[in-house]
């Protein structure tokens, strides 16, 4: 009797198992996060205080562009340039608080501000280096000749790394620290250069001609650089944001489906680039009605060219993201 009962049970679950639709597993979208243990939630960028307004700020967001935060509160000055410590707990800038406009920085909330360059007309666009050590950046002097420099983190031991006649601008650090990209107008038009972190062998990567191309952001993992683009001389050609390996071959653009776009800054985990592009925004005024274009910061998937707009601008604005890094 017991063997019988044991049988009638077999058979039923049997029966039942092949009668049940088959599980189907959730569906994951390219941009679903699959592990929890990237922690670069935020993203910074400068923005106007009004429309057509000479005056910006630096603002956080969350990455999916909720929790907007002043982080400078400025009234008659401009706070641009964000770049993120590699510790995720300072932020350095460049503002015109003091007259000219020099670099700081201050911690993740926007307190504790504290400015680091003396001695130069112009100090813009800070960039840490992997380690935290030290900061590159573009300084002026008083001939307007601009040039990358670096110095430590607190800003002594101030060394300039090019000296040439032509504008030298936008210094990012390879993720070794070994190297940095910039932009350079040497050859009369806007070319990506590389050099060694002491300035030296300083290298032509996109050799182009005919067009302009600036703000390099090298990737996390060290095999490819962002960068903005756009031919010269062509009324169809706006800038657009492209990649290339870090020799300056495969130069390729990607398809954001944008009028214009630029500033590009890679994620802590390679797969997304921030930018700013310029989305349509109708302005009424005075019983008159205009089209204006205004930049907004998005960000694209590389690999599935998934894009996403982050801010929704209302006539301001916005530019030069860049994001909190892995903590």
């Amino acid at each position: 009797m017991q063997i019988f009962i044991l049988l009638v049970l077999i058979i039923s679950g049997l029966l039942s198992g092949a009668c049940s639709a088959p599980s189907t597993p959730a569906r994951v979208s390219p941009t679903t996060p699959v592990a929890p243990e990237a922690q670069f939630d935020k993203i910074t960028f400068m923005a106007e205080r009004a429309e057509g307004s000479y005056y910006c700020d630096i603002y956080s967001m969350d990455m999916d562009g909720t929790h907007l935060l002043d982080l400078t509160h400025g009234s008659g000055d401009t706070n641009q340039d964000p770049d993120w410590s590699p510790d995720g707990i300072k932020i350095a800038f460049s503002s015109s608080r003091e007259s000219d406009f020099q670099i700081y920085i201050m911690n993740d909330d926007g307190s504790n501000v504290k400015r680091l360059t003396y001695g130069l007309w112009e100090a813009v666009q800070p960039c840490w280096s992997p380690d935290g050590n030290k900061i590159a950046f573009v300084g002026a002097t008083e001939d307007e000749n601009r040039d990358v420099y670096v110095m430590n983190a607190d800003g002594s031991k101030m060394i300039r790394l090019t000296d040439n006649i032509a504008f030298d601008s936008s210094p990012c650090w390879s993720p070794d620290g070994t190297k940095i990209a910039f932009y350079s107008e040497r050859d009369y038009n806007d070319e990506i250069y590389v050099m060694n972190s002491d300035g030296s062998n300083q290298v032509n990567l996109t050799n182009n001609p005919n067009s302009s191309d600036r703000d390099p952001s090298w990737s996390p993992h060290s095999t490819k650089i962002a960068y903005t683009s756009c031919l010269l001389g062509r009324d169809d050609d706006y800038y657009g944001i492209y990649i290339m390996d870090i020799d300056g071959t495969n130069q390729t653009k990607l398809a954001t489906g944008l009028p214009e776009s630029g500033e590009p800054s890679w994620s802590p985990d390679g797969l997304s680039i921030a930018f700013y592009a310029y989305s349509f925004y109708a302005y009424s005024s005075d019983e008159r009605t205009r089209d204006v274009y205004v930049k907004d910061i998005y960000t694209i998937d590389v690999k599935y060219g998934i894009v996403d707009k982050l801010t929704f601008s209302s006539g301001k604005d916005f530019s030069s993201p860049s994001w909190s890094p892995r903590r």
